[in-house]
């Protein structure tokens, strides 16, 4: 497909599927005047040093032959393969004979393709210039346990190495495309789709945000005169700061009493004893303390089998704040109905209201305007009283209580997917599947005939007249929905329905979800028994359907054939029903199957370079070939905190490399050789033989616990003046110290003592003054 040679397309495979990027080639060669050489020399370098020794440089010669070779090679990129016929000579490798008529030693030094080990082998040369033929094996064997677990790779792996290199993926994007008329390309067949855009308007996301920002409830304090002959009489009223400006650390509030306003539609809780007209004036103080803590706790962590109530109760506590309110007193109180006395009985009620409801707007415990209301009788239910003080203008109560307070928006949700209903295991799954329901839905279809009634209807949902087929992917079918709602907007007469559509074809982005109904293994029995008119069938089917967990995400690179054996695209007379969510945090919390989709796409767009935590970072160390003398070579490795230090200070670091020898996969009776190549994979190593890659490594700081205490002192102490070495010694001297002391508490008590501490390094002082 692309004029390359057989040596080029060697050295593009090993750099795009290897996992060590490692291209076999000749690093050096010579020529030795010698017949046999000594074990001292290891190395070309130490022969090139030793002038007792004749060589001469045949690097350059050595590289073109084996060039030449492997272009000629069908295939092998082993230097002098056993399939090699024929003889070979310095002639014949363009080498002219250093020391004619001696016997001579050609040293090839070279990697191997694979994991990048360099190796030394050295051929006999006759006087004559003939070269004894012995295969040096650049390439791994493939069929060998080391060799396999190196040189194979998955599918998945081949097909990431593709398509993430356009030296492959063009010529066959050239090849696939040379033909491109339509004419004898088949009409597609559109595939029928049932499709719910959750929260079309965004709506509910902006409910969410301001419940964080303002949790929308308010708290109404009324002051009452007791009486026990005729009613109670109004004696003020006034309100809490709103719930977000609080905090959690209590603070103590002193709130005017005033009269209510004449106006009590949504300014204040409407009573008719509260119109006392312009005569009477209101008077007085109310010193109360109140906190606020959003959320009230934090919510256990779910697993992935946790059940719909237990999802339910961790998104409840997310929404849900806790208020503590304490009223001591209040002061200057008007005098009540007594009038010969000028005194009162005065007592405090508490009510809540919902700022998210409206004049007519009302739900099963709540009343207009938000204010909460008993769902027997309807009248206004206050939230708590305290007990009233008998004689008195300056009542002191000293009473305090309190309150989990859900968020405006969430409780409002709640309570109009709740609906009327009993108590019992039947309510609890409905306020659970409350909690967890999605919010308003925009449906829309594909896939249906001119025939169909809908179509010929006009109805909404059905015009757009888009397709949608099983060669399309996921990503493509977002735009092919948006295209959708695009013609839909403009054939809607109905405003709201107008405004969803142009939300959905203006705002959807890669963050939302396309996922697909999942049945559980009891439904598809029923189905599969034909009993879909059956109660138990739709009952369950209700219920799962509003469940987030029955919704799997569909993966934007594939397409709808590759899901079409598993969850049955392209059926002939059935539609398959879609979802279509924003995924953020929240909707993680509510879709264990999203959470789990979500955590495997991190997992698998995670990069080792990015490793950084206390415990171990990405660097390069220095790797050592024990067949090349001991050469060394800078190669990937994770880095691990170090454990110990060195009596000369210096740290030492274990290195695991990334890419090294591995041991066979059956070790047999190699185990011996097999532990060897597992050790050579780590490395005890000095600072000077590491490169730490991020530019904060979390490893560079003390990890100990008694360390932090003291290093923060360090930039006090070197904003004093101190030099560095200086802050070490005083730190450890304090160290010490308070080690001492508490060993001789230890010891007083007869307990055996603890160790003496970690003494802190001038690394640890470095880095504190550097980070923090």
């Amino acid at each position: 497909l692309a004029c390359i040679t057989n040596r080029q397309a060697t050295q593009i495979s090993d750099a795009i599927f290897c996992r060590a990027g490692a291209v076999p080639g000749v690093l050096d060669a010579v020529i030795v005047q010698e017949s046999s050489l000594s074990a001292d020399i290891a190395t070309i370098a130490q022969l090139k040093a030793d002038r007792g020794i004749k060589c001469v440089d045949v690097k350059h010669q050595m590289i073109i032959a084996y060039e030449t070779q492997v272009a000629q090679g069908h295939g092998s990129i082993d230097f002098f393969p056993q399939s090699h016929s024929g003889a070979v000579t310095l002639e014949l490798l363009k080498i002219q004979d250093p020391f004619p008529g001696d016997s001579k030693i050609l040293w090839i030094r070279y990697v191997r393709s694979g994991d990048g080990q360099r190796f030394n082998e050295k051929v006999q040369v006759s006087s004559s210039g003939n070269v004894q033929l012995k295969q040096v094996a650049l390439d791994m064997e493939y069929g060998s346990p080391t060799g396999g677990v190196q040189m194979n790779i998955s599918k998945e792996e081949f097909v990431t190495c593709m398509l993430a290199n356009p030296v492959l993926t063009e010529p066959l994007r050239q090849l696939s495309t040379t033909d491109c008329s339509c004419r004898r390309v088949p009409d597609g067949i559109p595939i029928k789709l049932d499709v719910a855009i959750v929260d079309p308007t965004q709506e509910a996301a902006e409910d969410d945000f301001m419940d964080a920002a303002n949790v929308r409830q308010s708290i109404l304090l009324e002051v009452w005169d007791h009486d026990t002959i005729s009613k109670d009489e109004f004696l003020g009223e006034c309100w809490l700061p709103p719930l977000s400006t609080l905090g959690s650390t209590p603070r103590k509030l002193v709130l005017p009493v005033r009269n209510a306003p004449s106006d009590q539609q949504g300014y204040t809780r409407p009573h008719a004893s509260k119109k006392l007209g312009l005569k009477i004036k209101c008077t007085g103080d109310l010193f109360v303390e109140v906190s606020w803590v959003f959320p009230a706790e934090e919510p256990p962590a779910t697993s992935d089998s946790s059940s719909v109530h237990d999802r339910a109760h961790q998104e409840e506590m997310l929404h849900t704040g806790k208020l503590h309110l304490k009223i001591i007193k209040a002061e200057d109180l008007r005098s009540g109905a007594d009038l010969q006395t000028n005194k009162a009985d005065p007592y405090v009620y508490v009510y809540i209201r919902n700022e998210t409801f409206g004049k007519n707007d009302h739900a099963r415990g709540i009343g207009h305007y938000g204010w909460r209301t008993s769902v027997t009788t309807g009248q206004h239910d206050p939230l708590w009283h305290t007990s009233w003080k008998n004689g008195t203008l300056n009542p002191e109560w000293n009473e305090e209580n309190t309150f989990m307070i859900p968020a405006g928006a969430f409780e409002k949700k709640m309570k109009k997917k709740e609906g009327p209903g009993r108590h019992g295991a039947a309510h609890g799954k409905k306020h659970d599947l409350a909690v967890l329901a999605d919010q308003s839905e925009l449906r829309i279809h594909f896939g249906e005939s001119t025939d169909d009634a809908p179509v010929r209807g006009q109805e909404s949902g059905h015009r757009h007249r888009v397709e949608v087929f099983l060669g399309d992917s996921i990503h493509n079918f977002r735009n092919k929905l948006q295209s959708a709602c695009e013609v839909e907007a403009s054939k809607e007469t109905d405003a709201s329905l107008k405004k969803s559509y142009e939300a959905v074809a203006a705002n959807m982005t890669s963050n939302h979800a396309v996922m697909v109904f999942v049945p559980s293994p009891k439904l598809r029995e029923l189905h599969q028994q034909q009993r879909e008119k059956s109660y138990e069938y739709r009952r369950l089917y209700k219920v799962e359907e509003q469940d987030p967990s029955s919704w799997q995400p569909l993966d934007p690179v594939r397409t709808f054939s590759h899901y079409a054996a598993m969850y049955g695209f392209g059926h002939p007379q059935m539609s398959q029903r879609l979802k279509v969510v924003e995924g953020n945090e929240d909707y993680k919390l509510k879709n264990t199957r999203y959470r789990i989709f979500m955590q495997d796409h991190a997992r698998w767009e995670s990069h080792v370079e990015e490793t950084n935590t206390d415990l171990e970072c990405f660097g390069y160390a220095q790797y050592m070939h024990h067949e090349d003398g001991g050469s060394k070579e800078w190669r990937q490795a994770i880095i691990e905190r170090p454990d110990h230090v060195a009596d000369s200070g210096q740290r030492r670091y274990n290195a695991s490399f990334l890419h090294c020898p591995l041991p066979p996969t059956n070790l047999g009776d190699d185990e011996v050789s097999a532990a060897e190549a597992m050790e050579s994979a780590r490395a005890e190593l000095d600072e000077a033989q590491l490169l730490l890659a991020p530019a904060n490594p979390k490893i560079l700081g003390s990890a100990r616990l008694e360390h932090q205490e003291f290093l923060a002192k360090a930039r006090h102490l070197h904003d004093d003046g101190m030099a560095e070495k200086d802050i070490v010694v005083a730190l450890n001297d304090e160290l010490k110290e308070r080690w001492q002391k508490t060993k001789e508490v230890e010891e007083h008590e007869g307990q055996s003592h603890s160790p003496p501490p970690q003494l802190i390094t001038l690394s640890d002082v470095q880095f504190a003054l550097k980070h923090g």
